[in-house]
């Protein structure tokens, strides 16, 4: 079973508190999360590097209503993770999932047979929520580390993931955590075994993941 990694937004501009917010303000507090996933991820690639190939997908613009402007340099910086320059993959959005713009990558990772993608990054009801989407649409499985996806504001990272119930009931999509997802890059292609899921198809339809959960 091969496999890749995909990094959704992982800059500044998406997790990084200190870029927008005074140390110590309610804002600046109720943003650490943010933070911590992005030191999740970083520590989360740095051990599965050698196993398997990574790929980076970022948007340069914030296109909030009434927010809209071009990324700084500085907001467009990767936040925490170390990026290889020379080995990994980097792709350019202008919408929430990269997949049409950059079709042609994911359709030659499929002809070189990857058929799963390891999903990590922020925002997880929008980018990630339609970056999803789209890859299951077009036939790979998805594994979801589920503690290395945020959203925007502090809550239950399973928010708003509700429409992939027959998707998780079939496993073309698996929410698990960052531990079994680097046992199962780390283990080799031909012995892969997918990994347990975290939260389950009866989990999603009979738990309430929204806000105060």
């Amino acid at each position: 079973m091969k496999a890749f990694v995909l990094g959704i937004d992982v800059n500044r501009a998406s997790a990084d508190p200190t870029l927008y917010f005074d140390k110590g303000s309610y804002e600046y507090n109720r943003s650490q999360h943010l933070d911590e996933t992005a030191q999740k991820i970083a520590e989360f690639v740095a051990e599965v590097r050698p196993h398997t190939p990574i790929a980076w997908a970022m948007q340069y613009k914030d296109t909030r209503p009434g927010e809209e402007h071009d990324y700084t340099a500085e907001e467009r910086a990767f936040h925490r993770v170390l990026p290889d320059e020379n080995k990994d993959t980097f792709m350019h959005k202008t919408r929430m999932s990269p997949y049409v713009e950059n079709q042609a990558y994911f359709d030659k990772m499929k002809a070189d047979g990857y058929d799963t993608v390891v999903l990590t990054g922020f925002y997880a009801a929008e980018c990630i929520y339609w970056t999803m989407q789209d890859l299951v649409e077009h036939g790979f499985r998805v594994i979801v580390p589920s503690d290395l996806i945020s959203h925007m504001e502090y809550t239950h990272p399973m928010d708003g993931f509700e429409d992939f119930m027959l998707d998780v009931y079939h496993r073309r999509v698996i929410f698990t955590d960052s531990e079994c997802a680097e046992h199962f890059l780390k283990t080799g292609e031909e012995q892969r075994n997918l990994p347990p899921a975290r939260y389950t198809w009866d989990d999603m339809n009979s738990m309430y993941y929204g806000p105060g959960s």
